[in-house]
């Protein structure tokens, strides 16, 4: 029965880990007849225990007969050189060689996981949302906290090549082609043939006449021409 709730549950793509776990731990209620608020933190852990089971189940069914037995894995098993083992709740840790140091029970012993499984990409999923959609070796921090999956680098970095928060936030702007260039700015033209035009301060001569000095910018070589006139009108520049 519970393979057929995991089916049902896995046809429910559009949701994510934590969601997933919430409906397992409602089709376990509904199959003990229970009934209350608000879903316990046990419930949560034991749903996911039942994923992580049936997970290990179906990725490494030969390990975990074997395990159970206590005979010694194939030499063709992807997870010999971790020195697995069988919890109390059956599911496979690393042996590693930590058992004396001062990490948490998780961090010696973690969890095995397959590269490719359903269950998974969600794992990978909410620990890249934990830390804020950090990059490769943040994601990694987060998941080695609890599991250990195989292949791990090559699995994080393909799923989160498809995550669209990260595609919008990583995103470059579109490259504009740029048109030719006017006529006017490349063509050749003798100096003074546009020019700009503009009025100085007032100056005064020998004679105390007053006049003001017109500024004549060239708009091609920017040189730049100094006349007297008598005043400001348009007259006076012309003549």
């Amino acid at each position: 029965m519970i393979e057929n709730w995991v089916a049902s549950i896995e046809s429910l793509r559009s949701t994510g880990l934590r969601e997933k776990l919430q409906i397992t731990s409602n089709l376990f209620r509904i199959g003990l007849n229970k009934r209350s608020d608000e879903l316990t933190t046990e419930e949560i852990d034991g749903a996911e225990k039942i994923w992580i089971q049936l997970v290990q189940r179906d990725a490494f069914a030969e390990e975990v007969n074997c395990l159970r037995a206590s005979k010694k894995l194939l030499k063709t098993s992807v997870i010999l050189e971790f020195n697995p083992f069988l919890d109390t709740d059956e599911l496979i840790r690393v042996g590693g060689r930590l058992q004396k140091s001062k990490f948490s029970y998780l961090q010696k012993h973690p969890i095995i996981l397959p590269a490719k499984h359903y269950f998974v990409n969600l794992t990978v999923r909410d620990s890249h949302e934990k830390v804020f959609h950090g990059d490769i070796s943040e994601t990694l921090l987060e998941i080695r906290e609890r599991f250990w999956l195989i292949k791990v680098r090559q699995t994080v970095k393909n799923i989160l090549k498809k995550c669209v928060p990260c595609k919008r936030f990583s995103s470059t702007s579109g490259v504009q082609v740029t048109t030719p260039l006017p006529g006017l700015c490349v063509e050749q033209s003798a100096p003074f043939s546009v020019v700009g035009i503009d009025f100085g301060s007032t100056l005064y001569t020998k004679n105390e006449n007053k006049h003001n000095n017109v500024l004549f910018t060239c708009a091609v070589t920017r040189a730049l021409h100094l006349e007297l006139v008598n005043n400001l009108t348009p007259v006076s520049i012309s003549t």
